[in-house]
This record gives C-alpha cells, sequence and structure tokens, in this order.
C-alpha cells in the first residue's frame, strides 16, 4: 500500500471520528514522502484509543501487520508492515501528551484545536516556531541535547520570531536558561556536558514541583511506573 493511500484512508476515518492528521516535523514531503524515520502524529490526550482502532481498522481491510512498537507515558509506536515507507514498514507514534517527567511543556488539544492544513489532509501547527519549540523540549528534556538535525529551525525562530519563541521557553525555563539555550543554539558549539545537561533538566523538575507540587508528583509517578510497566 502506497503511504499517500494509507494517510488518504486515515484522514477520511479521522474526521468521521472528529480528528485530524497533525505533524509538527519531517512533513515537508507528505503525503508521498515521509523524509523522517517515524511518522509523528499529534493527537488530543484523550483521543488515543480512537486512534488506534482507526488504524487498526485500516490495517484489516488492506491487509496490513500491525504490532505495538513501544509505549511510552506520552506516546505510544507501532510498526506497520504493508505500507510502502521504510522497506515496506510505516513507523507510526501517536503522541497524546507532551509532558516531561509530570512537566506539561504544551498541550496537544491546543496544538490540534488550532492546527492549520499544510497539504490535502494533513495539518501541522498554526505557527512554526510553536512547532520547533515542541521539538526542541522533546529532545532536550528527554535526551538532554540539542538536536543538530533542527539547528537551522531553531535559529530562524529566534531570529524571525524572538519574542514569541522566547515566551513559549518560559513555560518551563527561566530567563537565564532561555537566555543561555538561544546563545548555544545560535553559537557554533550547542554541545552540552552530561553532567551540565542533568543539573539543567533537575534544576527545572524542582522549580516545577515547588510551584505544582501535587500535580506534578502525580504525573512524574505515573509516567514512571507506566514506563516500568
Amino acid at each position: 500500500m502506497e503511504l499517500n493511500s494509507f494517510l488518504k484512508e486515515l484522514g477520511i476515518k479521522a474526521k468521521k471520528e472528529n480528528q485530524k492528521i497533525v505533524v509538527i516535523r519531517n512533513h515537508q514531503l507528505l503525503p508521498d514522502k515521509n523524509i523522517g524515520r517515524d511518522l509523528d502524529l499529534i493527537i488530543k490526550e484523550d483521543s488515543e484509543e480512537t486512534w488506534i482502532n482507526i488504524i487498526k481498522k485500516i490495517c484489516q481491510d488492506n491487509h496490513l501487520q500491525i504490532q505495538s512498537n513501544h509505549s511510552q507515558f506520552y506516546c505510544k509506536g507501532f510498526k506497520i508492515k504493508g505500507v510502502n515507507d521504510k522497506n515496506n514498514y510505516l513507523y507510526l507514534d501517536l503522541n497524546s501528551r507532551f509532558n516531561w517527567r509530570g512537566i506539561d511543556f504544551y498541550s496537544t488539544d491546543l496544538l490540534v484545536k488550532q492546527s492549520i492544513t499544510f497539504k490535502d489532509q494533513i495539518y501541522t501547527g498554526k505557527k512554526n516556531y510553536i512547532n520547533w519549540y515542541i521539538t526542541f523540549c522533546h529532545s532536550f528534556l528527554y535526551g538532554g541535547f540539542i538536536n543538530k538535525k533542527y539547528l537551522k529551525e531553531y535559529r530562524k525562530a529566534i531570529l524571525e520570531n524572538y519574542i514569541e519563541f522566547q515566551k513559549l521557553f518560559k513555560i518551563i525555563f527561566t530567563n537565564e536558561q532561555t537566555e543561555y539555550l538561544f546563545k548555544k543554539i545560535l553559537s557554533s558549539d550547542v554541545q552540552i556536558s552530561r553532567l551540565d545537561s542533568y543539573l539543567f533538566r533537575l534544576n527545572i523538575l524542582l522549580r516545577i514541583f515547588l510551584k505544582k507540587p501535587i500535580y506534578t508528583f502525580y504525573h512524574l509517578v505515573k509516567s514512571y511506573l507506566y514506563d516500568l510497566f
């Protein structure tokens, strides 16, 4: 099954369930070609089961093989055999939360609600700098690094939408942390040592915990338990 045919059917079925195919990166050539390692869909927090049922129905109708690839608190991944993407496999992720260890760095519900048409039945965030903020947070908070693959886009967001981009960073980062990260992004050396990265993120966790202790603790424990079991 061609990727564009799969996405067309996915879009039709999603629309019937009041859902949308929303992506924030690596979507430049969609629906014909996926330039990323996988296809990351952003979905509303309470819509995970709906999406899984839609995908399973498409696989059943088109004799595609589907299996769970990974499962985290914020994301569920599937490996679909028979879609012409990566060696006849499509790796599809359903991202239902922008949450790192109990800390919300954005809202999937808000992103989906405000999303705009990219092409055909593919949607994306209403502003590019929102997409790049979320992309930055994902790799930095979970991995502790600045993803060089998207440096050009991060720099463009700083240079063209400095105030808006800075405002998003201040959702979880302090003024000093935001300034430090912006300087790093714009510099020729974006490397951050493992120790500095750990201390940086620990500071974020402790600061947000002090602001919202019950909420943060609950979701922190929930995320760890989810990943363990």
